[in-house]
């Protein structure tokens, strides 16, 4: 079993690199992008989710959530030679997923809280 695992171990690894040499995508970057960027957007969103509760403006933490989910795409944009088509609609359909995804975490914490707290969830009037 030990030996099956590395067998396609070596596979996906060699597989990757000969990609990233045709591509022009270091796998090692475009990883730390993706799973490095999580923790920033997590903080980001609390931070959004803070600023509407406290009516502050919010364009700082969404920019900076806009980043962590564009940041690997955008590397691929910049960096990438000979991409597929289908991957830059595969990463539009990613950061659009990824921005419905940010927008219902937010308003679903922000009722959360507003009925914690026992009143209405109305925020519209935070600034931008």
């Amino acid at each position: 079993m030990k030996d099956l695992f590395l067998n396609y171990w070596t596979l996906l690894t060699e597989k990757v690199f000969e990609l990233s040499s045709y591509y022009g995508v270091d796998p090692l970057i475009f990883g730390l992008l993706y799973a490095g960027t999580i923790p920033l957007l997590w903080f980001s969103i609390g931070w959004i989710i803070r600023n509407i509760q406290k009516k502050q403006s919010i364009i700082v933490p969404l920019v900076v959530a806009a980043l962590c989910v564009t940041g690997t795409y955008i590397y691929l944009l910049f960096a990438g030679q000979n991409i597929p088509l289908w991957v830059y609609g595969f990463a539009a359909g990613m950061v659009g997923f990824s921005g419905y995804n940010i927008h219902k975490k937010v308003s679903c914490k922000l009722e959360q809280s507003a009925e914690n707290a026992g009143i209405a969830s109305d925020t519209s009037d935070f600034k931008l």
